[in-house]
């Protein structure tokens, strides 16, 4: 996990501390190494305070899954009941199945039935409530706001990422709105440019928590109705981003061997990448000598962010380009962005692979350099990230080392050439499959 991510996290636990002391209920957090650990704990904790009831919001990973069944199956030995919620999904995994009762394979059809079943229950916000006082406000481990707020990863120094992103409620509420009433109409439209601010910049907050997809969903439907469910209307477009998220997580919780860093098609587990080190080094440095894939990167390990149509480029002349093994990357990614979230980042990567569910066909391969000049055309995001390249035209900056000594400059020269690279990459997927039948 991103350091930024681990950050933001401390921020939000230190804003939850004090404004559930506001309603007489005390935050604790409980730590440890390893899942199976935790099972013993809760119940621990459980007879010592006279706890009857635990509730818990799930997850869908393999892992999280099997903890969760143990809490469920220790907490049930002394009586106490629990119960999984699931807020990290607007339509739970068990909910849409296809017509032979399977789990869809396929986002359209998924997305189909997924907008049938947010249409039959449309979310509505509770009221915040005050607890009664429960007695239990000395815990035996008590977490203070202070020590919230501690963290070694370098907090509070210029370079923490996460003081970027305030992880208060009404400051998020107020972001989320803002994106919702402002720029949600014209995202169909704007969403693919770097250069400009077209996108939500909530994953964040999803990825820890902090909102939910409900809230999400509900604030689109306060500000423009149920119109926005409809394929006329520009939030129509962010809602099935909503959807995507959805369905990452229920492509996890059906085919659990995508979350043990095997392909959705298995077949694929058996398909050779390179190993270049050196390529995989120049990749996440931003030195391949392609501009907008250079910039992009040099920008996630600045800011912990990266913008969904760079995600696509860079992934894709990573796969496609240099061949390097899909799990790699995605770990990368994990490690630097702040809005990490394992099953749509597994999920966008085994897409750009050519080996998930909903997969772009291998020999469907972005050419970074036409991505550049369509979604950065004068060049802005680019010269933001490399400033050696600020002097070059609006022509030049997309490739330039066809037209100018990119090494004076203290740029780099391309490290693959991409046909040669594109031509190697669909005969290495052709030659795969041919030989499966």
């Amino acid at each position: 996990m991103a350091k930024s991510k681990i950050n933001l996290i401390h921020q939000r636990l230190a804003f939850l501390h004090k404004d559930l002391l506001k309603r007489n209920i005390t935050l604790q957090i409980f730590q440890s190494t390893e899942y199976s650990a935790l099972p013993e704990k809760i119940s621990q904790l459980c007879s010592e305070e006279d706890i009857t009831h635990v509730y818990s919001n799930a997850e869908y990973e393999w892992d999280e899954r099997q903890r969760d069944k143990a809490v469920k199956s220790t907490l049930k030995e002394i009586d106490v009941s629990f119960a999984l919620f699931h807020d990290t999904c607007l339509v739970k995994p068990t909910d849409i199945f296809n017509l032979k009762n399977e789990p869809y394979k396929v986002f359209t059809p998924y997305f189909k039935r997924w907008l049938d079943a947010v249409s039959r229950q449309l979310p509505s916000v509770p009221d915040r409530n005050k607890a009664r006082s429960t007695g239990f406000i000395k815990p035996k481990v008590e977490v203070s706001a202070e020590d919230l707020t501690k963290n070694d990863a370098n907090k509070g120094t210029d370079n923490d990422i996460s003081l970027s992103w305030p992880a208060t409620d009404p400051v998020i509420i107020k972001k989320m709105n803002a994106f919702i009433i402002e720029l949600a109409p014209d995202y169909p439209k704007n969403r693919d440019i770097p250069s400009i601010d077209g996108t939500s910049k909530i994953s964040p907050y999803l990825s820890i928590g902090a909102l939910s997809p409900k809230q999400c969903l509900y604030h689109v439907l306060q500000a423009h109705g149920e119109e926005a469910l409809t394929p006329e209307h520009g939030a129509h477009t962010w809602v099935k981003e909503i959807a995507w998220r959805d369905f990452y997580r229920y492509v996890m919780y059906h085919f659990p061997h995508v979350s043990r860093g095997l392909p959705f098609q298995k077949h694929y587990q058996h398909f050779k990448w390179e190993t270049n080190q050196a390529h995989f080094s120049a990749w996440r440095d931003g030195k391949t000598g392609y501009p907008i894939v250079d910039a992009a990167m040099i920008a996630l390990k600045e800011t912990g962010w990266m913008h969904n149509r760079l995600r696509m480029i860079v992934a894709s002349f990573y796969c496609k380009h240099l061949m390097l093994p899909w799990q790699w990357a995605e770990k990368y990614f994990m490690s630097q962005l702040i809005d990490g979230d394992y099953a749509s980042n597994n999920g966008g990567w085994q897409w750009s692979a050519s080996v998930g569910t909903d997969a772009a066909p291998y020999f469907r391969i972005f050419n970074p350099t036409t991505q550049s000049q369509r979604f950065d055309p004068q060049g802005v995001f680019i010269k933001t990230w490399l400033p050696q390249l600020h002097n070059l035209s609006h022509k030049q900056i997309h490739e330039p080392s066809k037209s100018c000594d990119v090494q004076k400059l203290g740029y780099y020269l391309p490290i693959v050439d991409h046909k040669a690279s594109v031509a190697r990459t669909k005969q290495q997927f052709k030659g795969f499959l041919a030989a499966l039948n």
